[in-house]
């Protein structure tokens, strides 16, 4: 095997953090934080801050970086990681951030993740009226009995045919 095709690196160089859905109550993150910008900003913000990864419930808002309805902290080891976050929370809306938590509870972003909404936990509620028939378009569907098209048939026969055809699709 060529040594250029073997293992994935580490890391990529970059400050990153991305959020996807799982499922209606659990999603996956996965993050990297450079070590000089690690060591950069915890010079200044205290060597004795965590890493750490935020979530943000937004929904319903249209979020600022300080407008959340709530958050949860996360404390990760590893600069180049990855987490499932059990939410428990369908049809809500989240980011995420990779920083630094100092131990006064102060916190540092590094990167913000994309936004995400879960999957509501049950039948959809959306009903699509383009697939709604209109009558021209039922009868050109199924077919017009024979005295309909000629206008032979008593309204009588029309109406009993009618429904007829309406008992047998329901």
């Amino acid at each position: 095997v060529d040594a250029a095709y073997g293992e994935l690196p580490q890391g990529y160089g970059e400050d990153k953090i991305a959020i996807m859905t799982r499922d209606p109550f659990v999603a996956y993150a996965y993050w990297e934080a450079t070590p000089a910008r690690l060591d950069r900003e915890k010079a200044w913000f205290g060597w004795d801050s965590k890493l750490c990864v935020r979530i943000y419930d937004i929904t319903g808002v249209q979020f600022d970086g300080r407008n959340a309805i709530g958050y949860y902290d996360q404390e990760v080891f590893e600069r180049v990681g990855n987490w499932y976050f059990d939410f428990g929370r369908p049809s809500h809306s989240f980011c995420a951030d990779i920083g630094l938590l100092s131990p006064g509870g102060r916190f540092l972003t590094l990167a913000r993740s994309n936004f995400i909404t879960m999957p509501r936990d049950g039948v959809s509620d959306v009903i699509d009226e383009e697939w709604m028939l209109v009558d021209e378009e039922f009868w050109k569907l199924y077919g017009y009995p024979e005295g309909f098209r000629r206008g032979v048939s008593s309204p009588e026969m029309q109406e009993m045919v009618r429904r007829r055809l309406m008992l047998e699709m329901s």
